[in-house]
Order: structure tokens, then C-alpha cells, then sequence
């Protein structure tokens, strides 16, 4: 029994080890995907498939990959294949490909399949698919709709969504509240009760709510990033963390893990870790400039300096500036003696936000640091009544 046990368990560590590194051209494939090289995509994906690795998620990547370069049949194909390995998300793609080749009895044949899979998929979303446009005017597409709209939770969701965007947050609170007690299994209205306790600034609430959505369903990607998102904001980086590695050890084409995982590691004060993930997502997208954001954070938080303040300039240089962007370099010249240069470009900084209280930290520094100690108690005092506490021992000091 115990022989065998550890047969199994060898048999289960070789599997997954040929798995990761079968995962390769996957990972290409969705990489391509993203960066809108469907031909080098469908090339990645097919080598994956010969392989036989996730094929479930390989036909169903390289079906998006011919839908997304017209090749509608082709597609199609590919869609199924994911279809019988188990991939439910191929029936909306299965529908857009029929509505593109107009045929909308099999269009909203399969969309009506979907949506009993994913009963809270938005209407608005289906209304607004590009892909749905040349069969909306029929009869039979109408009806469908007018049955969708019926759908509770949809309905709620929609409703929700309208009081979010006009920052009706205690009403959209509320009503979230009231809608979870009639469907408490829906991942959906926990998640959105999750952001609406998050633009309150509470990320506690949020982050606990998230869970509730995780607990649902332990395997749904969003609730494992809005989850992992929200516990980063409340502070709880390892919880964060150690959910975002179990995701990308399963599916390490979900790209936005990397990004997450190097924020919270970064705040979480370990840089080294978080460079090696950003770095990981840099190799397949290296014009990102969020990313490069986050990589020039990150040299800074190693005391790289100049590797920051290179990355920078090129962000600065190239594209149009963000407050953020400003402020960062400021700090970095500030630390690396350049007083003149921070004060130019924390001021550019201010510009855009001018209530950032440790901008106004840094700016009240470094015209301490030129002797003009009436612009630096200026901006201190600012810094201080926006928050930031560091201010206080300068003010005291300097300031009488």
C-alpha cells in the first residue's frame, strides 16, 4: 500500500512537472494574444496543442486567436474542441461566431447555453458586443433579450452598477446588501459589494466581502484577484500573495497576476521578489508602461537609482506625463542630491495633484535642502494636514 501510494504521488510530481513546462507555448500564445499577433498566437497555441498540454485552454486560446483574425470557421472548430474538454466560456465565442457568419437561430442557441452557465453575465455587455450588432433586429433576438432582462440578478446588477458610477456608494451599499439576503450564492453581487466598500476607502469590509465571493467558487480568477487586490489594500500582503502564487502555479498565462503580485510584494517591502515577477511579465510586454512604472518603483525601492531614473525619463519622454510619473522622479532626484531638478518635477507633480501629501513631503524637503525655508514650511505645513505625520518633526523645527 505504501509502495504504491508512492508510485501514484511520482507518477503526480513527473505529470505536473511536465506540465510546467509544457506551459511555455501557452503562455506565448495568450501573450501574443494580447499584444494583437494573432498569426504567432495561433503558431504558439498549435505547438501547445501537439503537445497536449491544457487543452482545454490551448484550443480555446487559439480559437480567439482565429476569431480575433476573422477566420470565423476555423474558430469554430477550435471552440468545440475546448467545448468537449470542458471549457464553458467557448459558448459565447461559439455564439459570436455564428452571429458573424449570420446565423442567429445557432447565434442564440448558444448564448442562451451560456448564460444558464453564467446566469450574471451583463445584458448591457451583450447589448454593446459588436459581434451581436447584424442579428439585433430580428424578432427572435428580441424576445431572447426581452427573457434575459428578466433575470433577477442581471437586473441588479445593472442597477448597482448605475448608482457606482454616479458615486451613490451608501445607496449602491444598500441595495447591494438587500440583494445578497435574496441571492446569497450570486459571486457577482459580493464582488461589486467588495468594490463599493472599497471606494469608501474600506478595504477590511472589501477584502472580507471578496472572500465571500472566493469561497463560492475557490477556482474563479476574478474572485482570486479582486480578492488578492482587496487584501493588498487592507495591508494583508501575505494572504495576498500566497493566493496569486497558487494562481499562477495553475494558470500562468493569467497575466495580471504578475502585475499584482509585484505591487504587493513591493509594498510589502520586498522588492527583489516583486522584480523578478514584474521582470516575468516584462519579457512578454516590454513596452508596458504601467508595468515599467512599476519596474522603475521597484529599482528605486532597491536604491538603482539610475535604472530608475532611466525608465523613467523614457515614460516621461514618450508619452503624456502622469502625476505619478513626476513625483517618482522627483523623489528619486531628491535622494540622489539633485534639489533644483525634485523641486521641478514634484511642483509638475502638484500641478495635477496638488492634495498628495507626500509630494508635498518631498517638495517641502527639497526647498529645505536649498535654504528657502519659506517655500519648504509651506509646503510642509501642507503635507502635514493632508496626512502625512512626517512633516511635523520639520515644522516644529523650522517653522516657528
Amino acid at each position: 500500500m505504501k509502495k504504491t501510494a508512492i508510485v501514484i504521488l511520482c507518477f503526480f510530481i513527473s505529470n505536473s512537472f511536465v506540465s510546467a513546462q509544457n506551459s511555455g507555448n501557452l503562455i506565448e500564445g495568450v501573450a501574443f494574444i494580447k499584444k494583437g499577433d494573432y498569426e504567432a498566437a495561433y503558431n504558439s497555441l498549435s505547438k501547445s496543442i501537439n503537445e497536449e498540454n491544457r487543452l482545454a485552454d490551448s484550443y480555446f486560446y487559439r480559437g480567439k486567436s482565429l476569431f480575433l483574425n476573422t477566420k470565423f470557421n476555423d474558430a469554430e472548430d477550435d471552440f468545440i474542441k475546448s467545448l468537449e474538454y470542458g471549457n464553458k466560456e467557448s459558448l459565447i465565442y461559439l455564439a459570436r461566431c455564428k452571429a458573424n457568419q449570420k446565423n442567429e437561430k445557432d447565434a442564440i442557441g448558444y448564448l442562451d447555453k451560456y448564460l444558464k452557465n453564467y446566469p450574471e453575465y451583463s445584458i448591457t455587455r451583450i447589448k454593446n458586443d459588436d459581434n451581436f450588432r447584424q442579428i439585433q433586429t430580428s424578432d427572435a433576438w428580441f424576445n431572447f433579450i426581452s427573457e434575459i432582462e428578466q433575470n433577477a440578478i442581471c437586473e441588479k446588477l445593472e442597477n448597482i452598477d448605475y448608482l457606482i458610477n454616479n458615486k451613490q456608494y451608501i445607496k449602491a451599499e444598500s441595495f447591494s446588501q438587500q440583494a445578497i439576503n435574496s441571492f446569497p450564492a450570486s459571486i457577482s453581487l459580493h464582488l461589486k459589494l467588495a468594490e463599493i466598500y472599497a471606494s469608501q476607502g474600506n478595504f477590511q469590509l472589501a477584502q472580507y466581502e471578496a472572500s465571500n465571493a472566493f469561497n463560492l467558487e475557490p477556482a474563479n480568477i476574478q474572485a482570486i484577484l479582486e480578492y488578492s487586490k482587496y487584501a493588498k489594500m487592507n495591508g494583508k500582503y501575505e494572504q495576498a500573495i500566497e493566493k496569486l502564487t497558487e494562481l499562477k502555479k495553475i494558470q500562468p498565462e493569467i497575466f495580471d497576476t504578475y502585475i499584482l503580485l509585484a505591487e504587493t510584494m513591493l509594498a510589502s517591502s520586498d522588492a527583489s521578489a516583486a522584480e523578478k515577477e514584474i521582470d516575468t511579465y516584462l519579457e512578454y510586454f516590454p513596452g508596458d508602461i504601467n508595468a515599467l512604472f512599476i519596474k522603475a518603483q521597484i529599482e528605486y525601492a532597491l536604491n538603482k537609482k539610475q535604472e530608475s531614473l532611466k525608465i523613467l525619463n523614457n515614460l516621461i519622454n514618450k508619452n503624456t506625463a502622469k502625476a505619478e510619473w513626476f513625483k517618482l522622479r522627483g523623489m528619486v532626484l531628491f535622494n540622489s542630491n539633485a534639489y533644483s531638478f525634485a523641486v521641478s518635477d514634484l511642483s509638475m507633480s502638484l500641478d495635477l495633484i496638488p492634495d498628495d501629501a507626500e509630494t508635498n513631503y518631498y517638495l517641502g524637503l527639497s526647498y529645505k535642502k536649498l535654504n528657502n525655508i519659506s517655500s519648504a514650511c509651506y509646503y510642509l505645513n501642507r503635507a502635514y494636514k493632508y496626512g502625512d505625520n512626517r512633516a511635523f518633526d520639520y515644522i516644529s523645527e523650522e517653522c516657528k
